[in-house]
């Protein structure tokens, strides 16, 4: 299901690989990132910056509530972001993200963990 992996660096998630950098656009709307704890902090700082860039992204939270109202502040700024609630500890949210993720765009192009816990 995860049609690539893209290891990012905050800040200027893609900044250094725009056309101005040395590496060509190679993204575009139909890539589909997901980022873990976007609601706020960092998390929220990379849906935005991936979303300025043109992708699709997915703002994943724990708390429904909270992630819903992040992204409907980056929808409102005219960005292409969608939420599912994500708790990164439980194998059944991951499961139904998987499926999620599936079903609306076919998997997934990019994972940004900001938490993430690797057994």
């Amino acid at each position: 299901m995860l049609k690539g992996l893209l290891l990012v660096e905050i800040p200027g998630i893609l900044k250094n690989l725009s056309n101005n950098g040395c590496v060509p656009r190679w993204w575009t709307k139909e890539t589909v990132a997901v980022v873990t704890g976007g609601n706020k902090g960092i998390g929220f700082e990379v849906v935005k910056q991936l979303a300025q860039e043109g992708l699709t992204v997915v703002l994943t939270a724990r708390d429904e509530h909270k992630g819903l109202a992040a992204a409907e502040k980056l929808k409102n700024e005219g960005l292409d972001v969608a939420f599912h609630p994500l708790d990164v500890l439980s194998n059944e949210s991951i499961s139904l993200l998987a499926h999620w993720l599936k079903e609306r765009y076919n998997g997934l192009d990019i994972l940004v963990c900001i938490f993430c816990m690797f057994m």
